[in-house]
Parts: structure tokens; sequence; C-alpha cells
């Protein structure tokens, strides 16, 4: 096969996060992850009216006063509490990314930002974990991005376009331990119309993951290619 040109990955903004407070807000993430897609590629007065009080005729007396309205009584607290969700359980990092059905096993490596906010992307050979968010298989969308080819030829997300949905997806983590997702989409999307809210969205109340690589035609002119394809997974 003809060799490829060289392709570099795009650099772009993120957002840091905490690992107490775990991932920024979801507009922040949004936006910054929007950008991941290219580095897979390249007081009133008185109402009353009254006025001055005037004295009563002498053959009348002064009426008496009403007694002022007893309070209204306070409620009694409930005795019990709102229940409160438990912290979320945080896991190791990941360090491999597996999809057996297509032959994708690859070492994950963290992906984070320079000395000027832009994302650096992940060295050849190697997919990348977007590691402000949050881990394969803590709740929210995890995501691990790769190349598609080098000028070498094929790289760890080559065959990311032939994933079908109910195929097994394994993270491994640091510590050993494994998270286990399946496909349940693959699309393929150009870079100018991004479903980013589809990607990077999703719910925080359960872990998801996706996959992104490069596809479609290479644009010479640009360094890149045109479109991205996007495997979409949920818990196994």
């Amino acid at each position: 096969m003809a060799s490829v040109p060289d392709r570099e990955l795009t650099g772009t903004p993120a957002v840091r996060r905490t690992r107490g407070g775990r991932r920024p807000g979801r507009a922040a993430a949004i936006a910054a992850l929007s950008a991941l897609l290219a580095a897979a590629c390249g007081g009133d007065g008185d109402p009353s009216g009254t006025g001055p009080a005037t004295n009563p005729p002498a053959a009348m007396a002064a009426p008496t006063p009403s007694p002022p309205a007893a309070p209204a009584p306070s409620r009694t607290p409930s005795p019990f509490p709102a229940p409160t969700r438990a912290p979320e359980p945080e896991l190791a990092d990941p360090v491999t990314v597996a999809v057996p059905a297509v032959g994708i096993e690859t070492d994950v490596v963290p992906i984070a930002v320079d000395a000027g906010n832009v994302l650096v992307p992940p060295p050849y050979g190697d997919a990348g974990w977007w590691e402000e968010g949050p881990e394969p298989g803590e709740n929210g969308a995890a995501v691990i991005a790769g190349h598609l080819d080098s000028r070498d030829g094929p790289d760890v997300f080559y065959r990311l376009g032939d994933v079908a949905p109910g195929d097994e997806i394994v993270v491994t983590h640091a510590d050993g331990g494994t998270s286990s997702f399946r496909a349940v989409e693959v699309g393929q999307y150009s870079q100018d119309a991004f479903p980013t809210d589809a990607v990077y969205g999703g719910t925080d109340d359960r872990p998801l993951l996706r996959l992104i690589t490069c596809g479609g035609e290479y644009d010479r002119r640009l360094g890149r290619y045109r479109d991205n394809v996007v495997v979409f997974a949920e818990p196994a």
C-alpha cells in the first residue's frame, strides 16, 4: 500500500478538571471537547389610606382595639432529612482499550493541555484519553481518540469504522480492573457538521464511552481528513 503523508493531530483548547469536582460544567466541557474531534485527525408604604386619627364624639367611647392575630404555627421540620446521593467512586486511569471483533488493542495514554491551554494529541501508536473528563466506567461520556494512520501505514484506530453495534469494548485500568462496554452506534460525520452534543453530551448518571478517529477523504490542501468516525458505547 502506498504511503500516506504524515498527519499530525491538531491541538484544541480544553478546560481543566479537579479530582474532587470531577468534570467541568456541561457547556464548558462541550465547548472544549467539540474541537477534540480535530485532535483525532489533525419596600411598600402604608396601604391603609387612613388619615390622622380624630377624637370620637363625647357621647361615644373609643372602640376597643382588636387583639392581634395569633401568629401562624411554624412548620415542624421533618425528622427525616432528604436523602443525599453517595459520592461517585473514582476509577483508575485507563491504560489499554480493546475491540476484539475488529482486532483493535492499544495502549492508552492521558492527553492534557499545554501551557497555551491547547490539547496535546496522543503519539502515533497509542490512543489518547482526555484526562479532564471521566475515566471510562465513571458516569458521563469518556472520550478516547486515536490516529487512523500515518506515513508508515495504519495506526491504532485504523479499523474503528469496522466496529458494529453489539461489539464488545474493554478498557483496562491502571489497577488491573476493567470496564466493559458494547457499541450501540457507529457514525461518520463531517468535521464541519459534527454532532457535538450527541458525542460529548449525554447523561451524567451512567457511564458512556466514545471512540473517535478520522475518516472520509483526506484533504491535502487542509492537511487533514474531512470526517470523523465515532463509536458510541454503553455499559455491557
